[in-house]
């Protein structure tokens, strides 16, 4: 029999099967239809002719579910085989069971390949232990997990992946495994770079951080040598002004009065012989102003009684010490700068305070060297001292800068009508180590 005659034995076949069932049923033999009444068989052919409508229904309903399930099998294949991200369903041991399109291209290996495989075959073996300890999670804790590690497959080079894994279920089936693979390699990448771009910065601060501190120690190094350099000259003037101009001007006097014995009688030599006392008197003070003797040949508190009196004599202006026996200074160059901060201030009280009376206190405690300088008078804002727009406090501000070189820190507390209370301190490594050394 050829492919020719199918058809028709298949028709064949069908209606013996349909004579047969009827018979069974007890349905009319075809030889008996003739002895049937009108109304029998118009009542039989009736129920035919429903029982093919109702055929030609279900037959239609049959072709409906038919493209029903074509265009699911078709969102299916959208939604899960061509999704952005792997799907992978593996049994509890962690055989792949299922597998889209997406999961075999990341991995580079086909389907078939993925399926019956265990899933670990594709984990990098250094990163075995992350996915284990993320599956033991899942299965102890039965609530989704998430991890990132590096999966690899035939000769493609690794690719950083992020699995969210949950158990799926039925009481009468085993727990399966559904995973979600997404790639996130080029999010890894970039997050290389940026640690990498995070971790030059951080050297470039830390380098320039030091540069830096360094010049800035170069700086503080260099304020002290300008400050001692400016000392050394102050000095240096200072004893040619006593050595030599006085002297100068002294025998000038001497030998003026030895050729003139009366005045009286050369009025002339008189103004000459007064103003070489005056100019005496004005090189002895002029010494005095650049570089008291008394800084270099007795201790600061003897300094500064001799600056309080000055300060009464130029000014008016009372000063009252308080020192410790303790906060004496052997270090000459400290000395020289607590003398010329002190001095500083008692000038700025006298000038700008209205007041006749100012204290002056030392202390030495808790490892540093402490002067303050207080008064009650007309006060002012600290804080117009970094205005750029005031042009005042010139001296407090260089006063500032010399003491931070110095090592220490000044302090201000004042308020308009409210008196002013200045106090600077340097730790005693500033001048017992070398601290202002580079």
């Amino acid at each position: 029999m050829n492919s020719r005659d199918k058809p028709t034995d298949n028709l064949d076949e069908l209606r013996r099967i349909a004579e047969q069932t009827l018979r069974e049923n007890g349905g009319p033999e075809p030889d008996t239809l003739s002895d049937m009444s009108p109304e029998e068989r118009g009542r039989i052919i009736h129920e035919l002719r429903t029982h093919q409508i109702e055929l030609e229904l279900q037959n239609e309903e049959l072709r409906r579910a038919q493209i029903e399930l074509e265009v699911s099998r078709s969102r299916y294949f959208d939604l899960y085989e061509m999704a952005p991200v792997g799907y992978c369903t593996t049994s509890r041991k962690g055989i792949i069971i299922e597998a889209n399109l997406t999961a075999a291209k990341l991995l580079k290996t086909a389907r078939d390949s993925l399926v019956q495989q265990p899933m670990s075959r594709f984990i990098l073996r250094e990163d075995q232990d992350i996915f284990y300890l993320h599956r033991k999670r899942l299965f102890e804790n039965s609530e989704p997990q998430g991890c990132e590690l590096r999966m690899t497959g035939g000769n493609s080079p690794p690719l950083w992946v992020r699995l969210d894994a949950s158990l799926s279920a039925d009481e009468s089936d085993p727990p399966v495994y559904r995973v979600v693979i997404s790639d996130i390699t080029k999010r890894k990448q970039a997050e290389k770079q940026l640690l990498e771009a995070n971790d030059n910065l951080e050297q470039t601060v830390k380098e320039r951080t030091g540069l830096a501190v360094a010049r800035a120690r170069q700086l503080r190094f260099l304020t002290v040598e300008l400050i001692e350099a400016e000392e050394k000259e102050r000095r240096r003037i200072a004893e040619v002004l006593h050595d030599d101009l006085q002297q100068i001007l002294a025998s000038a006097k001497l030998y003026l009065q030895v050729g003139c014995d009366d005045f009286s009688a050369q009025p002339e030599l008189a103004k000459v012989d007064k103003l070489l006392s005056q100019s005496i008197k004005k090189s002895r003070s002029l010494s005095l102003e650049l570089s008291p003797v008394v800084v270099y040949q007795s201790g600061l508190h003897e300094a500064l009684k001799w600056l309080a009196s000055r300060t009464k004599e130029q000014f008016g202006l009372d000063v009252r010490i308080e020192a410790a026996d303790s906060s004496d200074v052997t270090d000459e160059s400290v000395r020289v700068f607590f003398f010329r901060a002190i001095q500083e201030l008692l000038f700025n009280a006298a000038k700008h305070s209205g007041v006749k009376s100012v204290h002056v206190k030392l202390s030495d405690a808790s490892g540093q060297m402490t002067i303050t300088v207080s008064d009650q008078g007309r006060g002012f804002d600290p804080e117009i001292l970094d205005s750029a727009e005031s042009g005042r406090g010139i001296g407090l501000l260089s006063l500032r800068e010399r003491t931070k070189a110095m090592g220490g820190d000044m302090f201000i507390q004042s308020a308009p009508g409210k008196g002013s209370s200045f106090t600077v301190r340097i730790p005693h490594k500033s001048f017992l180590n070398g601290d202002t050394q580079p």
